[in-house]
């Protein structure tokens, strides 16, 4: 498929970010309803947040099934983690995807 995007987030909700909620919210939100407008294209979003632990939130999830964004910070940070985790997820997930396309 020519013309494909997939976002991918990697959210710190550790407890440190309590006082930059609004920002991380309106920040995700803005990119995802900015992003709907693409019409040259698929647009898929994959969402990793992390605190003491890391979550997949969601790993190639259609751009218009995202809802808003529900934030709560809080717990420790595992920044190298979340990040690692997340490349590491979507990495498997292209390569399953590709062999599909095949």
């Amino acid at each position: 498929m020519s013309n494909w995007i997939n976002l991918v987030f990697v959210i710190d909700k550790s407890g440190s970010m309590y006082n930059n909620q609004e920002d991380v919210v309106n920040g995700f939100n803005s990119v995802i309803e900015e992003q709907k407008k693409n019409t040259d294209g698929r647009v898929t979003v994959s969402l990793f947040t992390f605190s003491d632990k890391v979550h997949d939130d969601y790993l190639g999830k259609d751009i218009d099934d995202i809802g808003k964004f529900v934030y709560e910070p809080d717990g420790l940070t595992a920044l190298n983690d979340g990040i690692g985790h997340a490349i590491d997820r979507v990495g498997e997930w292209l390569t399953r995807w590709r062999r599909c396309k095949r």
